[in-house]
């Protein structure tokens, strides 16, 4: 729930109650300039809403009507991927009430049958791990955004122990790519995916923000130092966000940008059939079948996926001794320090990332200016 009350000089100072309540926009007058009534008008208009929309009883949300408030309020790149556990979570604890989905270590439960299943269909520990963590998440936002139920004990996820009973396939690590792995992969790959391929392995780009990427949030400090400064409503992690994030282009990904400009496209990455929309994804049919034929070369091949061009920038960042904490700012993610919220991306820090991407473009390491690791 993203609702609040504020203040409308524009309406002589009375409070309106706008934003999202259980996916709804919401625009509505407390018909008050006291600011302590309109929280308690507020209040109740929550409290109203909540019981509309779950039937009259506002204490027991099933998971359905929350996966449903979920959907309707989530703007962040992965939406698509929570439908699909949703979709395969739902026939399994769709009815219950939320709070009452439950998994105690031996025994039986709601959810023992949909474990099973994927058992049945030859999935992993990981598969099943992946479906929980995010009834996890789910059940948080239920409890602190959506404010639809007062708590949640988090779901027990599987320990390899207990995924073996299940006969579920033990997880798999993911490898990253060597550079004879990418060079083999990138040969196989079919013309349209050899160059988003190449950016995503020397920017970290997560699938989703790469096939999306617009021009309109590329920027140029210089001739040298390119980078794109992405909304951070873009980013799947845009709720700890405070601003934009910055990615930095080494030589290798900024030629290739380069050699894409005016390509009549908001997107630098148009789709093959059609230029009003983006390169739908990397994980295609045919990418998969470049990495079978390449895995008759190098084995090592299948024990990869779409998430290892971001695994292989992060890894060449290691190998080259950049500070961890600047490997977690060149991904994008969140670091919660208190001092990260002070620090902006100027243009001199900006140099200073392409120093550091720079490094992976080849073996020869490159004079830096390094900044020494908090």
């Amino acid at each position: 729930m993203d609702a609040k009350i504020r203040k409308r000089k524009d309406r002589g100072n009375v409070f309106y109650i706008e934003g999202t309540i259980f996916g709804q926009e919401v625009r509505e007058s407390t018909f008050t300039k006291d600011q302590g009534e309109a929280e308690l008008i507020f209040a109740r208009f929550v409290e109203e809403r909540k019981k509309a929309f779950l039937g009259g009883d506002a204490t027991e949300p099933t998971f359905n009507e929350v996966a449903i408030v979920h959907i309707n309020s989530e703007c962040k790149k992965s939406v698509d991927k929570d439908f699909e556990y949703i979709h395969a979570l739902k026939p399994y604890i769709g009815n219950l009430p939320f709070n009452k989905i439950k998994r105690v270590l031996g025994k039986n439960s709601a959810l023992t049958p949909f474990i099973k299943q994927k058992a049945f269909e030859n999935r992993s520990i990981t598969t099943v791990n992946k479906h929980l963590s995010f009834l996890n998440t789910l059940g948080n936002k239920a409890r602190v955004k959506y404010d639809l139920i007062s708590t949640w004990n988090p779901v027990l996820l599987l320990s390899q122990e207990e995924g073996r009973k299940f006969g579920l396939k033990p997880p798999v690590k993911k490898k990253h790519l060597t550079r004879e792995m990418e060079t083999i992969l990138i040969n196989h790959l079919p013309e349209e995916l050899r160059e988003p391929v190449i950016v995503a392995i020397n920017t970290g780009f997560r699938e989703n923000l790469l096939c999306g990427l617009k021009w309109d949030w590329l920027k140029k400090d210089s001739g040298t130092v390119w980078f794109f400064e992405v909304p951070k409503e873009e980013m799947k992690n845009f709720e700890y966000l405070e601003e934009d994030q910055v990615f930095v282009l080494n030589s290798i990904a900024r030629k290739i940008i380069q050699s894409r400009e005016h390509n009549g496209s908001e997107y630098v990455f148009p789709h093959p059939s059609s230029k009003v929309k983006s390169l739908r994804k990397l994980n295609t049919t045919s990418y998969r079948a470049a990495r079978v034929r390449g895995a008759l070369q190098i084995p090592d091949l299948k024990e990869t996926d779409v998430h290892s061009f971001r695994r292989t920038f992060a890894t060449r960042l290691a190998e080259k001794m950049i500070p961890y904490d600047f490997i977690q700012r060149l991904l994008g993610h969140k670091i919660q320090t208190q001092t990260e919220d002070y620090i902006r991306y100027s243009p001199v820090m900006r140099a200073r990332f392409y120093d550091y991407v720079e490094l992976i473009v080849g073996e020869q390491a490159i004079k830096a200016r390094l900044f020494a690791s908090k």
